[in-house]
Formats: C-alpha cells, sequence, structure tokens
C-alpha cells in the first residue's frame, strides 16, 4: 500500500529521497514502540531507550517535526493508564536527557560554526511555518484531509469503511487495538499539520506508514473471510486465492504508480536534471547552474553519477564564476545569460538546455 500511496511516492518525499522520506519510518518505529511500551505490566527500559534514540535520530532528520507523535503518545499512555509508572521510572529521565544533549548538540555546533543559524531555524520550522505561512504554501485547514481522500491514499483510505462489518472487526482482534491506535496516531499528525499555517503537500508523509499498516492489517482480515467463502481447508488452495485476490486489487494502483512516476503530468525539474545526466556519456566535464541554491536534489545527482562514471560533473556556485567554453547545463538560459554572454545552444531535453560560453558581452 505504501508503494502506491501517491502521497509518499512523490517529490519532497521518497521519489526525490527526502529527508521525509526517512522521518516517515521514525514515525511509524516510535508509533509502535510507544504502542509496545503502553501495553507492558510495567515499563521497559530497552523500549524507553529505543524511544529516546530513535527520537533523536528523527530531530536531525527534520528538526521539530520528529515531536509530532508525542501528542497522541501521551494521550495513548494516559488511556492506558501508564504515564504516571513512565514518568516515576528513572530510565524514562535518563533517556530524556540522552535524546536532548545528542539533538541539542547539532543545534549548538551549527550555531557556533554559522552565527544566526538559529534565527533562521525559528524562521523556517516553527515561527515562519507554523505560526505564519511560509513559501506560498497557504490552504484551509481541512487540506490535508481532503488531498487523503482524493490523491495521497486513494484507494486504500476506503478501505477504513469496511470496519463497519462485524467479522472484520472480528478478524482483526487478534491484532487487539493495534489497527485502531495506528488510525489515531496518523489522524492526530494530521490534526497537528491543519493547525499549522503552512501547509506543504509533502508534510503529511509520516501519516502514510501508519496508514498503510493499519488498512493493510483490514485487508489482509478481508482477504481471509474471502478466502473461506470458498470452502476449502486445504492451506495451498487457501495461499492461492489469497494471492490472487491480493493481485487482483493491487493491480490497477501499481499500474497508476508507474505512469504516474514514469510519465508525470507535471514534470519537477530537478528529476530533469538526474534524467539528463544518466544519459550523457561518462567522463565528460559539465558544469551545472541551478534556479536555486543549495539544491540538495540535484548535488545527489552529481556525487552519486561522479562516483559511478568517474564523470566531472560540478555545481556552478555562485553562478559568476563562468569561463569561456564552458559547457553548462541549465534551464531558461536565456534568462540566465542573454546579458552577459554570448552562447550557443548544443542540447536540449525537456525544460533543461546544454549551452556552451563564447563569449562576454561588453557593457
Amino acid at each position: 500500500m505504501l508503494v502506491t500511496a501517491a502521497g509518499y511516492v512523490t517529490n519532497h518525499v521518497s521519489r526525490t529521497g527526502d529527508h521525509d522520506a526517512v522521518l516517515a519510518f521514525w514515525v511509524l518505529l516510535i508509533s509502535l514502540l510507544a504502542y509496545r511500551l503502553g501495553k507492558e505490566e510495567q515499563p521497559d527500559k530497552r523500549i524507553i531507550y529505543s524511544i529516546g534514540f530513535i527520537l533523536s535520530a528523527a530531530v536531525l532528520t527534520k528538526g521539530v517535526a520528529a515531536f509530532f507523535p508525542l501528542p497522541f503518545i501521551f494521550l495513548w499512555l494516559a488511556y492506558k493508564r501508564k504515564v504516571l509508572p513512565i514518568l516515576q521510572n528513572k530510565h524514562t529521565w535518563i533517556a530524556a536527557f540522552l535524546c536532548l544533549t545528542l539533538a541539542s548538540s547539532y543545534y549548538v555546533y551549527s550555531e557556533i560554526s554559522s552565527p544566526g543559524f538559529l534565527n533562521t531555524l525559528w524562521f523556517q520550522e516553527i515561527g515562519g511555518r507554523y505560526t505564519g505561512e511560509n513559501h506560498g504554501h497557504n490552504h484551509s485547514w481541512y487540506f490535508y484531509f481532503i488531498q487523503l481522500l482524493s490523491n495521497d491514499f486513494t484507494p486504500w483510505i476506503y478501505v477504513l469503511p469496511l470496519l463497519a462489518i462485524k467479522k472484520i472487526r472480528i478478524q482483526i482482534n487478534k491484532y487487539d487495538d493495534l489497527v485502531y491506535y495506528l488510525l489515531f496516531a496518523g489522524f492526530s499528525i494530521l490534526i497537528i499539520l491543519s493547525v499549522s499555517s503552512t501547509k506543504c503537500e509533502w508534510y503529511s508523509a509520516p501519516v502514510f506508514p501508519l496508514f498503510a499498516l493499519a488498512c493493510g492489517i483490514i485487508l489482509t482480515a478481508t482477504a481471509n473471510i474471502i478466502a473461506h467463502l470458498f470452502r476449502t481447508q486445504t492451506p495451498f488452495r487457501l495461499f492461492a486465492i489469497k494471492w490472487i485476490l491480493v493481485a487482483i486489487v493491487f493491480c490497477i494502483p501499481y499500474k497508476n504508480t508507474i505512469k504516474r512516476i514514469s510519465f508525470p503530468q507535471k514534470e519537477w525539474v530537478e528529476n530533469q536534471y538526474g534524467e539528463w545526466l544518466r544519459k550523457l556519456a561518462p567522463g565528460q566535464t559539465i558544469s551545472i547552474l541551478t534556479d536555486r541554491q543549495p539544491n540538495y536534489c540535484v548535488m545527489y545527482y552529481v556525487a552519486a553519477l561522479n562516483a559511478k562514471n568517474k564523470s566531472e560533473f560540478s555545481i556552478k556556485n555562485p553562478a559568476y564564476k563562468i569561463k569561456l567554453n564552458e559547457l553548462i547545463i541549465c534551464s531558461d538560459a536565456s534568462e540566465k545569460f542573454s546579458k552577459h554572454f554570448h552562447y550557443k545552444e548544443v542540447d536540449r531535453y525537456k525544460q533543461l538546455e546544454l549551452i556552451r560560453i563564447e563569449s562576454r558581452i561588453q557593457h
């Protein structure tokens, strides 16, 4: 389900290998460990330290977004009446201290090495994005819920009404209340995101592994019920029937995902850099000038292809350090170079151009 979730396999998330994809699995791990912690008779120090370590890793991955699971974890533990025993456990405070020390050390080091980092952090992660609209992503409070129903997790979100069927609820009882916990966790994060003034499409990435696991359990229970309707007790036949059902259900979503990734309706120029650089002959010396700096997607493509093909791709930064006869890949070359250089277009790929700088324009 996760592989076919349009909200997860998309730009800024797993399609481009962004931090949000990694954060999603840190959140999943923290959520499952917290679920287990709530089921234990006594707080397990191994789970407590694991949560602390993973939470610090999540903070180093995506900053304050790592703390989004904490409100629903608190409510879950309160429901299970485990808050007080956990707070009275010394390992909780040791794990919290280690987590905060590890996470905060990065921010302290960054502020020392790059003065003003914390001010930028406040604008980019807290004040500027959560309490004020940033980057032109101003949407209604219900934006993420509409995306969930219309695109990001279709058709799997429509598996949830199957919970109304008593036989399916009986089937998932062997997982205890895990399904309901996962759904509660996912919708809690969506509510927190919906309060934010800045609503970027990819911010909801952490909810998709949670929803995929919950809906997967529901769909498995449904497949078991349908398989037993064929009145066969042969293990091989039951196995074959279940896999046929799975193939039928997933066939169209997989096909749509491949089509959406291979032939996107809206091309993202960062992806085009990677596509074109892979097609160029190894060993070429070419500079790349991107529209924004730093461009981490292009940086990844350049580093990976230089290591694999022994090419000499480099990102031009700052832009004015351009030499005569230099080969440059860029988008909208006319806007970048027409006022300062005479250049010749050597090749073109979608929205990108490969140009050769011939001479400077004297002003």
